[in-house]
């Protein structure tokens, strides 16, 4: 690569990931759930990696996932769920579990949240999020699919505010889906997986990639709680997406 194509380099890396600007004053309540995922304190998981790229999940024969218990959070209020992550599974058609929510005492009730096609989807309780009117059997809605293709490799920002009536979708602090108008929107919230799905003892839908930052609140958010939210460990996270994208320019060479 000449002097011209690294300064290119250099200048076209410059304009993709600026540091988002907190210029108002906000203050955000504590969350009820916080971890950084840079070390196994306080969680259960098996065959996860941490580091301060986050908890890191990968495929192999065996299951690999963390899991937080003891959680009591309720939608009447609404929740946030926020955290960094990137997914590295070379294969874009296969589900990834990026987390999935449950209600101990009913396996149907839970709040899922995956990777597939590149592009970011749920299912919460019987909406799947995907689809057209939330039913699975008309296929998937136009909106699913305009929704843009997530790179492999570079970390997101996720935000989601959820209650009984909506679920709304934040990446890297701006609105990336909104679904309404949803039935059965009823769950008490009992624990979180993060990198799989469990369901009666078996494990689906196995993530690969990193999860960083892991905050959880007992009300929603609003755009600018969600911006001050990304900055805190932007720093961290910059470096990482810095490295992707050189590493893209080298792979055109």
């Amino acid at each position: 690569m000449n002097r011209l194509s690294i300064l290119f380099c250099v200048l076209a890396i410059s304009c993709v990931d600026k540091k988002p600007q907190a210029n108002l004053p906000v203050a955000i309540d504590n969350p009820k759930i916080d971890f950084q995922l840079t070390d196994g304190k306080g969680i259960k998981y098996e065959n996860a990696i941490f580091s301060e790229k986050g908890a890191e999940f990968t495929y192999q024969d065996f299951p690999s996932y963390a899991k937080i218990d003891s959680l009591d959070l309720s939608l009447s209020k609404g929740i946030n769920i926020s955290f960094w992550f990137r997914f590295t599974g070379n294969n874009p058609k296969n589900e990834q579990m990026i987390f999935s929510i449950r209600e101990n005492d009913n396996i149907l009730k839970n709040i899922n949240f995956w990777v597939a096609g590149r592009r970011l989807t749920g299912r919460f309780n019987s909406n799947n999020l995907w689809a057209k009117e939330y039913n699975y059997e008309k296929g998937g809605s136009r909106e699913y699919y305009d929704l843009f293709q997530l790179e492999e490799g570079k970390y997101y920002f996720f935000s989601s505010n959820i209650n009984e009536e909506a679920v709304e979708v934040y990446l890297n602090s701006e609105l990336y889906a909104r679904y309404q108008h949803l039935k059965n929107a009823q769950i008490d919230i009992n624990s979180i997986y993060l990198g799989i799905m469990e369901e009666e003892g078996n494990f689906k839908y196995q993530f690969q990639g990193n999860i960083r930052d892991l905050k959880m609140f007992d009300k929603m958010l609003n755009s600018k709680e969600i911006q001050v939210l990304s900055i805190e460990s932007y720093d961290v996270i910059f470096p990482y997406n810095d490295a992707y994208e050189l590493s893209k320019f080298n792979r055109e060479e």
